[in-house]
Order: C-alpha cells, then sequence, then structure tokens
C-alpha cells in the first residue's frame, strides 16, 4: 500500500519545493501544489516533481467557479500537464506526454455553460431556457 501522508508544497519558489520534494519523497506518499507555489512556479513545477516519480496533488481551488475550471484544465492540457478523462476526473502525467485530448463531454459541457451565462445575461430565466434547449432538441432529434 502506497503512504497516505501527502505533503503539502507551501514553498515560496521552485528551486525550495524542489528541495523539499527531494528531501520527503521517500517518507510520503505524495505532494500537494496549491495556488501560491503553482503561479510562482508555473506548470513545470508539477512535471517536475512528477518526473521524480512522486503523486501530485494540485490544488487550485477552482472548484466554485465552472468556467474558470474549464479554462484553466485546458491551459494545464494543452501545456500537457494533465490528461482529462471524462467522468474519471483528471490525471497528472510522469512523463508530460499528453495521451488524449479533453474529453468532448467536457467541451460540451463548457461551451453549454457560457451559452447559458449568456442566455441569463439576456434576463432569460433557467425556465424559459431549459424550454428554449427542449425546443431545440426536439427540432434536431
Amino acid at each position: 500500500m502506497r503512504n497516505p501522508i501527502i505533503v503539502a508544497l507551501d514553498a515560496p519558489s521552485a528551486e525550495a519545493a524542489l528541495g523539499l520534494a527531494t528531501e520527503l519523497a521517500p517518507v510520503c506518499g505524495g505532494f500537494k501544489i496549491g495556488n501560491e507555489l503553482f503561479t510562482s512556479a508555473g506548470p513545470d513545477i508539477v512535471k517536475k516533481i512528477r518526473e521524480r516519480g512522486s503523486l501530485v496533488f494540485l490544488d487550485l481551488k477552482y472548484h466554485d467557479i465552472p468556467n474558470t475550471v474549464a479554462k484553466a484544465y485546458r491551459l494545464l492540457e494543452r501545456d500537457n500537464v494533465i490528461e482529462t478523462r471524462g467522468r474519471y476526473g483528471s490525471f497528472v502525467h510522469r512523463d508530460g506526454k499528453k495521451y488524449s485530448v479533453m474529453d468532448r463531454g467536457l467541451q460540451a459541457t463548457t461551451a453549454l455553460e457560457e451559452v447559458i451565462a449568456s442566455l441569463r445575461g439576456t434576463g432569460l430565466t433557467d425556465s424559459e431556457i431549459r424550454i428554449a434547449f427542449a425546443n431545440v432538441l426536439k427540432v434536431q432529434g
């Protein structure tokens, strides 16, 4: 069984984080990279830690803003940091290679969220939006 302890790499720089990761890798199960380190060091910090064989928990606190999440994940995927697998979640690559493109369902969800936000901006209620979508689906279905 893998060690269940995840160490937060709350370091001010990539160098400091990599030093901690090197020192603590033998006694922990992986590392958490938060917003501060990711912002200062960029996606390369994830790749460098994964290249050393460690698991990474990328904790960027985007969970409450769906469009921000989708855009951030597209950028992470573009940079070969993660791979998104539909309903299974996202996976950080060990070797930085991209194994698949973003799931079509996530792309559709993102597009629909943008359309719905735009429709809400025009003053339509969720009920009116549902009716409009249902009518379109009936015509095209």
